[in-house]
């Protein structure tokens, strides 16, 4: 998979991405839908040490898609994975001197994928896995759309 706008960032880190074989459409603002997983992708990088694997998957849900971007680092504590989509938040980890960015991208996340009528939510505990995740609802009756052949992993030697 080549995700332009953040492959430089992603030469030294393998990226894995898992897509079902097929999935009932969802309707969106596709421009704003991609800026959602540019700041999930690009936030995943800035806290994940280098080398290391991450992680996209996307599945049906009974009325929804959900997608997900995980990477290993230092992960968040319980106490702050809601407020981590607040605008200006960041978790103090001793780390942050060294992430640079507004501290906006996922409070922008968040705008987007609530303007569609989805959510978002994050899974981590520190050293742990974090997995930042948002649901877009699905159309109501067209027949599930193929992805076959989508499904792939790409690593940089």
């Amino acid at each position: 998979m080549r995700v332009r706008r953040v492959g430089v960032a992603l030469q030294d880190r393998p990226l894995e991405v898992r897509l079902p074989e097929a999935v009932y459409p969802v309707f969106v603002d596709g421009v704003a839908i991609q800026q959602v997983l540019v700041n999930l992708l690009d936030n995943a990088i800035k806290y994940s040490p280098s080398g290391s694997r991450i992680r996209i998957e996307a599945r049906p849900t009974s009325q929804a898609i959900e997608v997900r971007v995980s990477n290993s680092g230092p992960g968040i504590p319980p106490e702050d994975l809601e407020r981590v989509f607040d605008r200006f938040y960041r978790v103090r980890s001793g780390q942050e001197r060294m992430v640079h960015g507004t501290g906006l991208g996922l409070a922008i996340c968040k705008g987007i994928v609530e303007a569609h009528g989805g959510r978002i939510w994050a899974e981590s505990a520190p050293g742990q896995e974090t997995t930042l995740a948002f649901t877009l609802p699905q159309a109501e009756s067209p027949p599930p759309v193929r992805l076959e052949g989508l499904n792939q992993s790409r690593s940089r030697s």
